[in-house]
């Protein structure tokens, strides 16, 4: 059996361990613990044929799925790339002053789901769900302020 090698690290952020209802309700409902480090440049080219370049040491939590899904909606390694640009056109307010805040976000959200099936053409219903769950739930994020 062949492993996939990744260009990620994991980063962990300390041990948490739930005590109160609140607590253990974020914590299984919500929160996403584990977080990710590119080790290896890499770039993507985009359907506008804009090539991204993902920086060496750059973090992300990869899909920022809740962890009593994580069955349904496990983070696929043929579309880890995707999750990692989507983080990366969020976090680096891609075309946000050029387009304005809601169609940056719609398009950022769009070029994930156009590389996720390009990279994994066997999940499209899988890559289909992520995609909604980032357009309905994704606002929240995507109006942080940056730093």
């Amino acid at each position: 059996m062949e492993f996939l090698k990744f260009d990620f690290e994991i980063v962990l952020n300390g041990v948490f361990l739930p005590q109160t209802l609140k607590e253990k309700l974020r914590f299984y409902f919500w929160e996403q613990k584990v977080q990710y480090k590119v080790i290896k440049e890499f770039k993507i080219e985009l359907s506008t044929k804009e090539i991204i370049t993902i920086e060496k040491g750059f973090v992300t939590d990869l899909c920022s799925v809740p962890p009593f899904l994580h069955s349904f909606l496990s983070n696929c390694p043929d579309n880890v790339k995707a999750y990692v640009l989507h983080d990366w056109l969020y976090k680096n307010d891609w075309k946000r002053k050029e387009y304005g805040d809601v169609k940056a976000k719609k398009e950022a959200d769009k070029e994930m789901l156009i590389l996720a099936n390009k990279l994994n053409k066997n999940i499209k219903i899988n890559n289909k769900i992520r995609y909604l769950a980032v357009k309905y739930f994704g606002k929240n994020i995507f109006k942080r302020v940056k730093e």
